[in-house]
């Protein structure tokens, strides 16, 4: 009799199981393969990005004197990035399948899949073709065997015209870019078949400062810190997105070693330069750049006035057990002009460094200017992955001693 109540049991399962599938719903269980999974995916989104009157005026909105598609599907990206409320952290296929596309437009908000179909339906009106791809991020770079819906916790667009991914829910990376944890990562796509993440994407920083030293040591500092890439947004965001108390809390995290020069001198003059690019112009005062009268030398790099010395911070300089750590690109750019005081004489300069190793470029170099001292230094990484083998930390660690070597190094001065 239990045998039988079993068999009951499984075959109602089997069919609640085979109804959900057919009703776009309920997609939690195991599947025989990937291109099963992907066409119950495409069978739950069928017909949800059907066009509307509304979604058509929108979309030539804001497409309008843009004929390259690419910047149509980046335009339309962003907005339903900015201007559609996420309210879910994960895509969950154990509910009931997604609102149309003009629902999700009219309310204005949407959970993962639903974001992706209006985004999916602008796209459409601009006669740009695109399909929904899962994804995972962690550490885990593969899929697991059993092919589940469990596998995946979010869900991007991509455009096979273009070799695009779009992203509509991330709230801090612009269109055309994709937050650190998905890069890299296996794809399946609902149309059908796998692709792969971007490895790296375009991200720079970089520092243009002057310091005037006074006569007691002190500096009169200026600075231009502009981030460009995939790192412009999140700092974009920070500071735009702040009340203006937060700001200034924000300001002087990044730059512990700056005092206030004037009123609201630590305030970001310049928010934005539009595009890829976010720059902010400050002021203040360091104090005890150099310790005069009596010092002989002049610290050629500031840790709170240098881009290089940030990235070599957060570089892997220790590998952990037999595991990947994360090893992004990149570029950071210091270009230091210190203006030292009459009293003060130029005796010697560092002289310049060269480094190519393990993925590892670095160039520095010193220029004297009448009383004046001009750093430029520039931080190059390139692994072609976003995560490096213990090996590779090893390989990239002489090259990471020398460089912070070279931040440590000193301009010979006296007094006159």
């Amino acid at each position: 009799m239990p045998y039988r109540k079993l068999i009951c049991l499984l075959y109602l399962f089997t069919c609640v199981h085979a109804w959900a599938r057919d009703s776009g719903e309920g997609l939690e269980l195991a599947y025989a393969g990937y291109p099963e999974l992907a066409a119950a995916v495409r069978q739950r989104l069928e017909g949800k990005a059907a066009p509307s009157p509304a979604l058509g005026a929108l979309a030539r909105e804001l497409t309008a004197g843009r004929p390259d598609p690419r910047a149509r599907a980046l335009a339309l990206a962003d907005w339903v990035r900015t201007h559609i409320r996420h309210v879910a952290a994960r895509v969950r296929f154990d509910g009931p399948a997604p609102r149309p596309a003009a629902a999700v437009l009219a309310q204005r908000s949407g959970n993962s899949e639903e974001i992706v179909v209006l985004l999916r339906a602008l796209l459409a009106e601009s006669g740009i073709d695109s399909t929904a791809a899962l994804v995972r991020r962690g550490d885990i770079d593969t899929l697991p065997e059993v092919a589940m819906p469990a596998a995946f916790e979010h869900m991007l667009v991509y455009l096979p015209g273009l070799g695009l991914y779009l992203d509509p829910a991330a709230e801090t990376i612009a269109a055309g870019y994709l937050p650190p944890s998905l890069l890299g990562k296996p794809v399946l796509l609902a149309s059908g078949g796998f692709a792969m993440t971007p490895m790296t994407q375009p991200q720079s920083v970089s520092m243009k400062t002057t310091v005037e030293i006074r006569r007691d040591g002190n500096g009169s500092i200026t600075l231009d810190r502009t981030y460009a890439g995939a790192l412009a947004e999140p700092f974009r965001k920070a500071v735009r997105d702040a009340p203006p108390a937060l700001r200034e809390q924000f300001v002087r995290r990044m730059l512990p070693g700056l005092s206030p020069q004037g009123r609201d001198a630590l305030a970001p003059r310049t928010l934005d330069v539009g595009g890829d690019a976010f720059r902010m112009s400050l002021s203040g005062v360091g104090a005890h750049v150099v310790a005069l009268p009596g010092s002989r030398a002049l610290p050629t790099s500031q840790p709170y006035l240098s881009t290089v010395a940030d990235a070599v911070a957060g570089m892997p300089w220790e590998s952990s057990g037999s595991r990947a750590v994360s090893c992004p690109a990149i570029d950071a750019m210091d270009e230091t002009r210190y203006q030292l005081p009459r009293q003060v004489r130029i005796l010697a300069l560092p002289a310049p460094v060269s480094v190519t190793r393990g993925g590892v470029f670095y160039r520095a170099a010193y220029e004297r200017q009448g009383n004046t001292v001009l750093v430029k230094r520039r931080l190059t990484f390139r692994n072609g992955r976003p995560t490096c083998t213990p090996a590779e930390v090893r390989a990239m660690r002489p090259a990471l001693e020398r460089v912070a070597h070279d931040l440590r190094s000193r301009v010979a001065i006296s007094m006159r």
